[in-house]
Formats: structure tokens, C-alpha cells, sequence
């Protein structure tokens, strides 16, 4: 796309430049159709114009002036009248050629002809630029082809085998596999000519135009991001995937397969020296790394080494890699560490998966497995990726995987795997994982809407539970507070048929009313409500009776009740059946009025 838009650029500067060119043209050929003029020009110019530059005179005697003046030599004399009118009749015509010309010139010399070397010097490297990249792509096209021929060389003779043991293959069989051989190869020729090498100096400017292009597309994403890095420097809030996936990051903290590849190569980590927190490498089974990313709604990004530390090498394992390989290798594989450890990598991973996602979704999970250990070769068979190696040279593994699930089963499917030749730098490594977080963005929308629904599912679940723990603990509340009420009422129904009873006694018990006689109190009762009431007693009767009388006709409990003079200066409250003061003790009047007022009970 930048060399289209340099072509098209260099197209209109050289447009600009001929309209020029053709607008300049314009005024000479109008000095060329009169002879006579141009040569009394040139006489003037010659004779009365010392002040004109030698660029001028020199283009002046291009446009013929030399001649013009020869062959006017011997016609001076003769036409010198001529000369004046036609010098009148230019100088007159207000239209001063010599000036155009020179401007014309000018302008030419101090800006055209600078531009058109520029954009000529931009072109010319960016066809230098193509051309490399086109012969650098036809190059590894070429090798990709030779190398897929040798393993299907050995293919072909497993073939061969078989053919000549059943010897039932057919022409037509044979046309399909060879078709599909073809079709395979130039698949992987394609796809190694579209494959960018690291080590290559000449595409390193294309590597930072797609990286600008990247994060102009990701300016959303880039200011999100940066909110968020800022505020995981002060304590970062978990992401929803993160949250639900912290248990299992804290089960591998402690087991950090970065933190081992730090140690036994002797490898710098730096995924922590950015801004944004490092990625934990995951340790353990593929099984429970698939699981992993899975839950966090991210591709898995697998690595195996294609070297055991130098500290490790020693014997043949049972599970391959045993092998030392070359110097090449050994080194090759420590740029691969270096670029996994790597503060690009660590940013590339927690970048967010999708423009328009809902959550703070990131992208990839990192997994890794020791060379050569069993976990490595369950991984090599059941990814079904291929040790690329030649002869003499082992590689590493680098792959994308993406954790498919189906019926709640984890089917890995490998999206990309890198031939690492060479292996890719910290940068190239983090491209490479933008380009394919972009180019898989449907899987990534699959996971982020499981894992959302999911969230949903567990919400409803725990909504439910609540909701029904609530209504448990409701009802439980509910029949507690309905057998205290009960009890309550079966204990008041109790105490009142107690009272009543007591109340029968109490009215059968009272002395009769006696309306007169020189030893009778008369006692009148106002209550509250308004009633009233009126009786004789005998003045020796204890004043207990007084209590009686209002609890049995009145139904005011007794122990509740204060009788207090109308003066207030006498005031009786219940003591007890022991209580004998009479009533004459108490010094009422033949005639005492109280009030009858009610005190809380005592308990």
C-alpha cells in the first residue's frame, strides 16, 4: 500500500512538471513566429541589459540569439529605424519576456527540479525495497517447497511399500495424490513467501509500518490499555476473565515455566520491565492449560523448547530431545526464550482480544513444557505439529492454539504454527501474535460469549440458591415467630382464665355494701376513661379490699393498680395479701374519693 501511494505520488509530481514544461513552451513559441522581433530583443539584451545573469544569456543564445545576431550583422545599419518601433512596440505591449523567462527558471532550478530528485530517490529505493522483499519471498518459497519434498520423499516411499505389497491403487488415486501433494506444497510455499523472517534487515521498515498501522487501529484499545496499566502500577483491578481464572494462575505462580526458562538458560526476564503486568507462563499438562485459557477466553500460546539447558544435556531420553543440536540451534533457541520473556510478548498477551468486547478480555495464555519430557511429546502428538528441523539443526516449537470446546470436551485446534527459521525477536513475536489475534477474531467472540453466558448461568445459580436459602430462612423465621405467638397465646389465654378465675373469687370474697352506720367508710373511685364507682366499707376491713373491689368489678389487675387522694396527698399502691393495715389505720375520711391509675407490671 505505501509503494502504491509513492507510485501514484511520483505520477502527479511528474504530471505537475510537464504542465509546467508545456505552460513555458507557450511564450517561446511565440518569440520564435517573429524573427525580427526576437533578434532586436536579443540586440537590446545584448547591448542595453549588462545587469543579466549568464544563466540567462546563456539560455537567451540556446533559443538561437547567436545566430540571430549573425545574420543581422550587415542589416544594423539598415534597419536601425525598424529596431526603435519594434523596440517601442515591445516595450509598449506591457508583456516583459525576459522577466517570465527568468522566474520561470527560477522556480524551476529551487523547487521543481529538488522535488522531482526527491520522490525520484524515494521511488528508486522503494523498488529496491520490493525487490528484495520479492526475491526474499521467492527464496523461502523455494526452500519451503525443498524441504516439504523431503518429507514427502519418505512419504512416497511408504507408499511405494504399500503399492507394491497390495499393488491396488489406481491411476486416478494416484492423480489425487499427487494433486494433493502439489496443492500441499504450493500451500506451504505461499505461506513461507507471506512469512516474514526475523534477521532480515531489509524488512525491518515494513515491520514498523505495520506496527504504526496496528496501533492506529488500535487506538481504542491502545488508551484502554494504557488506563489500565497505569492503574495496575497502583493496584490493578482483576479482569473477569482473570477473576475466574485466579485460582488457577495461583495454583502456577509458584511453578512459572518463564521463571524456569530464566534460570536454566540464563536468560534475562523481562516480562515485568513494562508497564503492564507480566503474563505467568503456564506449567503442568496441555490439558489443564487448554482448560485455562479456555476460562479466561483466550488463544494458548505454546512453546517448546528445542534444546534441553546445557545443565540437562547429557543422555538420550526416552521422549526425544536428548539429542544435542548445532551451535546454530542452541543459539536459535535462546533468541526464542528471550523473545518469550520478552516485554512485547508480556504486552501482546494482555492486549484486548476485541475492539467492541464488553469486558476486558485478553489475548493469549503462554504454556510451556521441558524439551524432551513426556508432557512435550503428548503435546507434539496430540497438537499433531511437527519438529521442523533439517539436517544437523533442531528448532523450537511455536505454535497458536485455539482451545475449541465441544460438549464441554476441549478440542485443541492449532491456528498457526511458526517455522522459526530464523526464530522471531521480541517484536516480531508480539506482530506475529497481533496479526493473529486480529485474523481470529470470530474465536475470540465465541469464548468471550461463553464465558459471559457462563458468568450469567452462575449468577442465575447463585441467584437461585440465595433466592432459595432466603425463602428457607423466611419460612424458618416465619414458623419460629408463629409458635412463639401461639405459645404466647396459649400462655395469655392461661394467665387470663388464672385472672378470671381469680376475679370470681375475688367478687364472692367482698364484704357487702353497707350504705350507712358510724363505723362505714364511703369510697368513690374516678377512672380514667371516665367511669366511676361507689361503696361502704367497714373502716376495720384491710385496705387490701380496696384493691379487690377494683380487680373484680373494674378488671384492672390489682397489682397494677395506684389509688391516689383527690388532694394528692395519699397515694396506696398494691403490697401483697400480708398487707393489714385497715382502713381507719390508713386515716381516710368517712367520705375519701381516689383516682385510679394504672403502673406498669412488674415482671
Amino acid at each position: 500500500m505505501t509503494q502504491s501511494m509513492r507510485a501514484i505520488a511520483l505520477l502527479l509530481v511528474f504530471g505537475i512538471v510537464a504542465t509546467i514544461v508545456q505552460g513555458y513552451r507557450a511564450p517561446s513559441s511565440l518569440l520564435s513566429q517573429s524573427a525580427a522581433t526576437n533578434a532586436n530583443a536579443n540586440a537590446v539584451v545584448g547591448g542595453a541589459s549588462p545587469k543579466l545573469s549568464p544563466l540567462m544569456r546563456s539560455v537567451m543564445n540556446i533559443r538561437g540569439g547567436d545566430e540571430e545576431e549573425e545574420e543581422s550583422d550587415g542589416e544594423e545599419e539598415e534597419e536601425s529605424d525598424d529596431d526603435e518601433e519594434t523596440g517601442l512596440s515591445s516595450s509598449g505591449s506591457g508583456i516583459d519576456y525576459v522577466a517570465v523567462l527568468e522566474k520561470a527558471l527560477d522556480v524551476t532550478k529551487t523547487k521543481i527540479v529538488p522535488t522531482v530528485i526527491d520522490y525520484s530517490k524515494k521511488g528508486f529505493l522503494a523498488a529496491k525495497k520490493t525487490s528484495i522483499v520479492v526475491y526474499g519471498a521467492l527464496h523461502r518459497a523455494i526452500q519451503a517447497g525443498l524441504e516439504g519434498e523431503e518429507s514427502e520423499e519418505s512419504d512416497d516411499e511408504d507408499d511405494s511399500d504399500s503399492d507394491d505389497e497390495g499393488e491396488e491403487a489406481t491411476l486416478v488415486e494416484k492423480i489425487l495424490t499427487m494433486t494433493k501433494k502439489t496443492v500441499k506444497t504450493v500451500q506451504r510455499m505461499v505461506k513461507a513467501a507471506l512469512t516474514v523472517p526475523e534477521g532480515d534487515e531489509t524488512s525491518e521498515d515494513e515491520d514498523e509500518e505495520t506496527i504504526d498501522l496496528e496501533e492506529g487501529e488500535d487506538d481504542a484499545i491502545d488508551t484502554t490499555e494504557e488506563g489500565t496499566e497505569e492503574g495496575a502500577a497502583t493496584g490493578p483491578e482483576e479482569t473477569p476473565a482473570a477473576k475466574d481464572g485466579n485460582d488457577d494462575e495461583a495454583a502456577v505462580n509458584d511453578n512459572d515455566f518463564g521463571s524456569y526458562l530464566s534460570e536454566a538458560y540464563e536468560v534475562d526476564d523481562l516480562r515485568n520491565s513494562g508497564k503492564s503486568p507480566g503474563t505467568v507462563i503456564l506449567d503442568g499438562s496441555l490439558q489443564d492449560a487448554l482448560e485455562t485459557a479456555r476460562k479466561q477466553a483466550r488463544m494458548l500460546l505454546v512453546f517448546i523448547p528445542s534444546e534441553k539447558p546445557k545443565s540437562e544435556q547429557g543422555g538420550l531420553s526416552l521422549f526425544g530431545g536428548g539429542r544435542k543440536g548445532t551451535e546454530e540451534s542452541e543459539q536459535n533457541n535462546l533468541v526464542a526464550i528471550e523473545s518469550l520473556l520478552s516485554k512485547e510478548v508480556a504486552k501482546a498477551s494482555n492486549r484486548k482480544a476485541r475492539k467492541m468486547q464488553a469486558e476486558d478480555f485478553g489475548s493469549f495464555a503462554i504454556w510451556g513444557t521441558k524439551a524432551g519430557s513426556s508432557e512435550a511429546a503428548v503435546a507434539i502428538k496430540r497438537l499433531k505439529v511437527k519438529e521442523i528441523s533439517a539436517k544437523g539443526e533442531k528448532r523450537a516449537i511455536l505454535c497458536v492454539v485455539y482451545p475449541a470446546s465441544s460438549g464441554g470436551v476441549i478440542a485443541p485446534k492449532v491456528l498457526a504454527q511458526h517455522h522459526c527459521n530464523p526464530p522471531l525477536k521480541a517484536e516480531s513475536m508480539a506482530s506475529w501474535m497481533n496479526a493473529l489475534r486480529k485474523r481470529h477474531g470470530k474465536q475470540y467472540e465465541v469464548m468471550q460469549t461463553e464465558f459471559t453466558e457462563l458468568q450469567l448461568y452462575k449468577e442465575r445459580k447463585e441467584g437461585y440458591i440465595d433466592s432459595v436459602q432466603s425463602d428457607n430462612q423466611r419460612k424458618a423465621k416465619e414458623a419460629q415467630e408463629e409458635a412463639e405467638r401461639k405459645a404466647k397465646e396459649v400462655k395469655e389465654a392461661a394467665r387470663q382464665a388464672e385472672i378470671d378465675a381469680r376475679r370470681q373469687e375475688l367478687e364472692q370474697s367482698l364484704p357487702e355494701d353497707i350504705k350507712s352506720g358510724s363505723n362505714v367508710k364511703k369510697i368513690a373511685l374516678r377512672f380514667p376513661d371516665g367511669r366511676t364507682g361507689q361503696r361502704g366499707f367497714a373502716s376495720d376491713q384491710p385496705l387490701t379490699v380496696l384493691f379487690n373491689w377494683v380487680d373484680a368489678m373494674f378488671e384492672i389487675e390489682r397489682e397494677t393498680v395506684v389509688l391516689t387522694t383527690l388532694n394528692g396527698k395519699q397515694t396506696f399502691s398494691w403490697e401483697g395479701d400480708e398487707n393489714t393495715t385497715t382502713l381507719e389505720d390508713a386515716g381516710l375520711n368517712k367520705m375519701t374519693a381516689f383516682r385510679v391509675s394504672q403502673a406498669a407490671k412488674a415482671d
